[in-house]
């Protein structure tokens, strides 16, 4: 059973990845983002880098949002099907791996250098895309995801940062603000 808190934190979820705005996530929803992480980076479409990205955004909304949570198989996602979706999901191995991925797709969008680091410029534009952007807010959540105070995010930090959205009940731990305040 999914606690208060993370319904709160799941519904505020949702309305992040809707960059529609039409309280559904869909197809479309994912390729704006794969889109507008292009255009802030400077990265024409059909590039290398465009063609991977977009193939991770499609590979996140099929396996990890539309394969568990489109119950209706009509192609969208209501916030009933993603919180009943997000509760099965959470408790099983499988829906596990979907969260990791989840993580993977964020530092990999991020790392569009691909150096393995994420700086405090490249979350600002995860940020910037999903609208979440807040000039005090976001630099505060990139300092409290730093785990081990070096000045960028790892990998793992950006997982461990995932798992902690999803599966956690403690408000204080710093991946509940990953997708900014709740």
């Amino acid at each position: 059973m999914l606690s208060d808190f993370q319904i709160n934190k799941l519904s505020k979820l949702f309305g992040v990845l809707d960059l529609s705005h039409d309280n559904l996530l869909n197809k479309p929803d994912f390729d704006m983002a794969a889109s507008k992480f292009l255009k802030v980076n400077n990265i024409p479409e059909h590039f290398p880098k465009s063609d991977e990205l977009h193939k991770m955004y499609l590979h996140l909304w099929e396996e990890c949002i539309e394969k568990p949570c489109d119950i209706s198989g009509d192609g969208n996602v209501t916030i009933v099907e993603w919180l009943g979706a997000c509760k099965s999901v959470l408790e099983t191995k499988v829906g596990h791996e979907n969260i990791d991925f989840f993580g993977t797709t964020i530092y990999e969008s991020l790392d569009i250098n691909h150096d393995k680091r994420i700086t405090y410029e490249e979350f600002k534009v995860f940020h910037e895309v999903y609208d979440i952007y807040d000039e005090v807010v976001t630099p505060q959540v990139y300092n409290i995801l730093d785990a081990n105070h070096n000045g960028t995010l790892s990998k793992d930090e950006i997982i461990e940062a995932v798992n902690q959205f999803f599966y956690s009940n403690n408000p204080n731990l710093p991946g509940n603000f990953l997708f900014g305040k709740i």
